[in-house]
């Protein structure tokens, strides 16, 4: 946990972060002081058996971000989403090579 006070020790923020087994960012989170309307914020990580992070959530889990992979370890999909909103970004290789992007925006219902 870190503590942030100015000269005369008045709090002004504290940070924590926690690692997971494999040494990974698993929790951050930060609370502000002397700060009208600020509360704690708070960042999810969520990996994979091979140590590939998978999902972040900031805040709450509607605004979160989602990583897909394939076999290979390559990254195929990223998908970030605020609220009901999702924009979808594919990924293509060819020959092993970074080959296309093809960006999907999904609305709510």
């Amino acid at each position: 946990r870190l503590t942030e006070t100015t000269t005369d020790g008045t709090l002004l923020r504290q940070t924590r972060l926690s690692y997971s087994a494999t040494e990974h960012p698993e929790d951050y989170a930060e609370k502000l002081y002397n700060t009208p309307g600020a509360g704690e914020y708070a960042t999810n990580y969520t990996y994979d058996f091979n140590d590939r992070l998978t999902r972040a959530n900031f805040g709450t889990d509607s605004y979160r971000v989602t990583y897909t992979y394939d076999s290979l370890g390559r990254l195929t999909k990223y998908r970030p989403r605020n609220g009901g909103t999702s924009r979808d970004t594919n990924h293509s290789y060819h020959s092993g090579r970074y080959y296309s992007a093809l960006e999907v925006i999904r609305l709510p219902r």
